[in-house]
C-alpha cells in the first residue's frame, strides 16, 4: 500500500470496511485508506490509552482500548455508533450508556449490513446499539435508534 514506509513500521491490526481500510501501526498511527487517499487519524481522544482490537463497518470504526474502554469514529447511521445521537463522528467519542469507569470491555464488533455495533464486556454480558429490521432480538427490548444501547446477559 502506498504511502507507509514497511521499512520502518508493522501492522498491528487491521479493520476493512466496504469503503476503506484502517491500518493500526506499531507506532501507533491510525491510517484510513479510501479511494487511493490515505488519513492519519488523530488518536489524541484515547487519552493515552493503546488499541487492542478494531473493527470496522460501513464507513465507521470501533476501537477496543487496553484500558477496556470502546470509543468510536465515522459515520453514525441509525445510531450505530451508539454514542446517543445519529450524527456523523469526525474524532473518537466514547460509547455512552455505559459506566466505563466500572464496566470494562472484552471485544467490539460492527456489523456492516445491519448498521449494529456489538460490545462483548468482560462479565460477559453483551451491549448493542443501533437499528436492526427485526427489533429485540437477543432478548432484548426494542432499540431506540440513536438513543439507547440494549444490554443482555448471554
Amino acid at each position: 500500500m502506498a504511502g507507509i514506509d514497511w521499512t520502518a513500521r508493522r501492522a498491528v491490526d487491521v479493520a476493512i470496511a466496504s469503503e476503506f481500510t484502517a491500518i493500526l501501526l506499531d507506532d501507533g498511527t491510525l491510517q484510513v485508506h479510501n479511494d487511493g487517499a490515505i488519513q492519519n487519524w488523530s488518536l489524541a481522544p484515547l487519552g493515552g490509552a493503546k488499541i487492542v482490537q478494531m473493527s470496522a463497518g460501513n464507513n465507521c470504526v470501533a476501537v477496543l482500548l487496553d484500558n477496556g474502554k470502546v470509543m468510536v469514529r465515522g459515520t453514525n447511521s441509525r445510531g450505530s455508533l451508539g454514542v446517543g445521537n445519529t450524527n456523523t463522528i469526525n474524532t473518537f467519542t466514547d460509547v455512552s450508556g455505559i459506566n466505563w469507569s466500572i464496566e470494562k470491555a472484552a471485544y467490539v464488533y460492527l456489523h456492516q449490513d445491519t448498521d449494529q455495533t456489538y460490545i462483548v464486556m468482560r462479565d460477559g454480558s453483551l451491549y448493542m446499539a443501533g437499528n436492526h429490521p427485526a427489533n429485540g432480538m437477543l432478548g432484548l427490548t426494542p432499540i431506540v435508534t440513536g438513543k439507547q444501547i440494549g444490554r443482555a446477559h448471554v
